[in-house]
């Protein structure tokens, strides 16, 4: 069974221990499970979901549900997320608030769940920029500020309001999937977006109770991860 791994995009060290556990457990009836992050999609399938969704606001709930979601195993108002561009503390009842307040103005305008074609305009809006941008933030910075086990699961309580027939299609039928190239232009941090830890360049978005952090302008950029060699514990 030599090379029975197409080479692929495989970092060479990687695929010999893979071809080397699949040689050794071949035709035993055993099996294996892989993650597929950073293959099919940037980061997590949940990652390029929730940046599909902010980038063409597509939401399935009122402002009230919004803020359930948004506050959803975030017992602590008053827990310190980071500093804002401008040095000041963010605290996530801060953040909380002004993203509330922009889906409400969002909400209450038609904006949310506007149709592809008036999505341009619509970004163009301060208060979608401002929700953009902070959304972002909020999703990199709770991965510091609180257990995994509360952070991981956040940007899922997003989702609610759409059935799981709805949220495939939101998935993959809509595009969150297929337009992935358009969703993240490769880029560094500052080159012109946020990555999903909430770093970047764009114009600033003051006000509000957290102030200015960083804004998407232009396609989000994502920063690769340095390649690892470890594939994982041996079968």
């Amino acid at each position: 069974m030599k090379n029975c791994l197409a080479p692929g995009r495989w970092a060479p060290e990687n695929r010999e221990r893979l071809e080397e556990t699949i040689r050794r457990n071949a035709f035993q009836g055993k099996y294996a499970c892989f993650d597929f992050d950073d293959t099919t999609s940037v980061h997590a399938v949940d990652h390029a979901l929730f940046a599909y969704q902010v980038h063409m606001l597509r939401f399935a709930m009122d402002p009230e549900r919004m803020r359930e979601a948004l506050t959803t195993g975030l017992d602590d108002p008053d827990r310190v997320l980071g500093r804002n561009q401008e040095g000041r503390t963010v605290r996530c009842g801060d953040i909380v608030q002004d993203l509330c307040r922009d889906y409400d103005l969002l909400w209450r305008s038609g904006a949310a769940g506007a149709k592809e074609e008036a999505l341009s305009a619509v970004r163009q809006l301060p208060e979608y920029q401002d929700l953009a941008a902070k959304i972002h933030w909020m999703r990199g910075a709770l991965d510091h500020a609180f257990p995994i086990e509360i952070s991981y699961p956040w940007c899922l309580y997003l989702l609610s309001g759409f059935t799981p027939v709805e949220v495939y299609r939101l998935g993959h039928g809509d595009g969150a999937l297929r337009n992935r190239d358009a969703l993240f232009a490769g880029g560094t941090p500052g080159s012109g977006g946020p990555d999903f830890h909430g770093r970047g360049g764009g114009p600033d978005i003051s006000g509000g109770d957290a102030g200015p952090v960083p804004s998407p302008s232009g396609p989000l950029t994502w920063c690769p991860r340095p390649r690892r060699s470890w594939c994982g514990p041996e079968a």
